[in-house]
């Protein structure tokens, strides 16, 4: 301080303390922290003062000119005198050189200040940034999170650096360390989540979907979020034929074996051709084409099943018979059209679902094939067959008036496909 006030003619007098506050050199006013320290903004690493040998100066071999009119400081450097300072700039800088880097900052009046406010702007900085980033990243995949992170810490770091050179001093570690905690924790909570998740669907839908349609739910989980949604679907109904007269002339552990065997086998058939078991009723079955995953080609799905579980009923048949067991029949309904679809359970119960007009003629279609004497016991409705008329052999058996129908709606019996090709299961 000394050097600097002679080398610009201060008077002694003119060099005040005011505590707490500045350290005044004549007109220059030098901001203090409450410890009375000064803030210093180093120029750069070590070396970027000249640094002279004083034997040089003292044999001629540096000319006394190249110190006329500057501000000398004299110190060691060597590493034996434990002069080093460790700072932002140099993990070793000699500590003449911090001194003549504080005299720089005086006489070029370029001072850092870090006001008592500056904490309260790093308290709201650790608390802002984790807030909003906890409010931001949930709601963003997890490349899309990390690039908000970097941009964010990227403002923040252009404002601190931008404030920095104005010479005011904000604080960038904590805050910066509160933003990337908060990112790690976010993001390891989304992927806990994520596979909890994962190991739901797979655990809720593997025994009634395909693995491939698990794999798309896992991909689109909000398929499956509560409350239902209108869509174009086919529902399949199949039931065994006269089932409570056949427990009443069977053993109850040849009935649940029997049972188990063919429910097994029907359920093979709807999963392959990419159905979704909706439920067992009973005797019963009740499939869904179309949900949760969506199909363009989910009535010919459905027909297609249907068709491939009758002839694996008759491969059934043929062995029960074989082994002295009682076969049985089954029939089959099949309706396509608009259907209310989701997880239409309870909060306690998940339950996806379908429901509405269009899944009540369905099963009533089944229940026909009694009236009809269907030699291939599989009924579908006019909408169905439309929308797969190109794949499908039918006869028409006329308009019927169905329960709870008003009006009378066509049926047809499925007796087969056109043609071997068509969609792969």
């Amino acid at each position: 301080m000394q050097a600097v006030r002679l080398a610009t003619g201060v008077e002694a007098d003119r060099l005040t303390l005011d505590f707490g506050r500045d350290l005044a050199v004549g007109a220059t006013s030098i901001p203090v922290d409450p410890r009375d320290r000064m803030l210093v903004d180093y120029a750069g690493p070590g070396g970027t003062f000249p640094q002279l040998p004083v034997v040089d100066l003292l044999t001629g071999k540096v000319a006394m000119e190249a110190i006329r009119d500057r501000i000398v400081f004299v110190g060691g450097t060597a590493a034996g005198i434990y002069d080093l300072r460790v700072t932002p700039t140099s993990p070793i800088l000699p500590g003449v050189e911090k001194h003549a880097n504080v005299a720089a900052n005086i006489l070029g009046r370029q001072f850092l200040r870090r006001p008592d406010w500056v904490e309260l702007v790093e308290a709201a900085g650790i608390l802002f940034w984790p807030l909003f980033l906890a409010w931001l990243l949930p709601r963003l995949r997890p490349l899309v999170s990390l690039a908000s992170v970097l941009l964010c810490w990227g403002a923040f770091f252009a404002a601190v650096h931008l404030t920095f050179r104005a010479g005011l001093w904000l604080p960038l570690v904590y805050p910066s360390l509160a933003m990337g905690l908060t990112f790690v924790g976010i993001t390891v909570h989304q992927l806990l989540t994520e596979e909890r998740q994962r190991l739901w669907i797979k655990r809720a839908f593997q025994r009634f979907v395909s693995p491939e349609v698990v794999e798309r739910l896992v991909e689109n989980p909000a398929a499956l979020q509560f409350g239902g949604e209108v869509r174009s679907l086919t529902v399949l109904f199949s039931d065994i034929r006269d089932f409570t007269g056949y427990t009443e002339r069977h053993p109850p552990q040849e009935v649940v074996q029997i049972l188990r065997e063919y429910l097994t086998r029907m359920v093979d058939q709807v999963i392959i051709h990419q159905g979704t078991l909706d439920k067992f009723i009973g005797d019963a079955v009740m499939a869904i084409f179309g949900a949760p995953v969506p199909l363009p080609d989910h009535a010919e799905r459905a027909c297609r099943a249907a068709l491939a579980m009758i002839a694996e009923l008759d491969t059934l048949q043929a062995r029960w018979t074989a082994e002295g067991r009682e076969p049985f029949r089954i029939g089959i309904g099949i309706n396509s059209g608009d259907m209310v679809v989701g997880n239409l359970g309870s909060e306690q119960l998940f339950d996806y679902t379908v429901v509405g007009d269009g899944v009540n003629l369905g099963a009533r279609l089944e229940s026909l094939n009694k009236e009809y004497q269907t030699k291939v016991p599989i009924i579908i409705s006019e909408s169905t067959y439309e929308a797969a008329k190109e794949h499908l052999e039918v006869r028409r058996l006329g308009e019927v008036i169905v329960k709870g129908k008003t009006r009378p709606v066509v049926v047809y019996e499925l007796q087969g496909l056109k043609s071997p090709q068509g969609v792969s299961p």
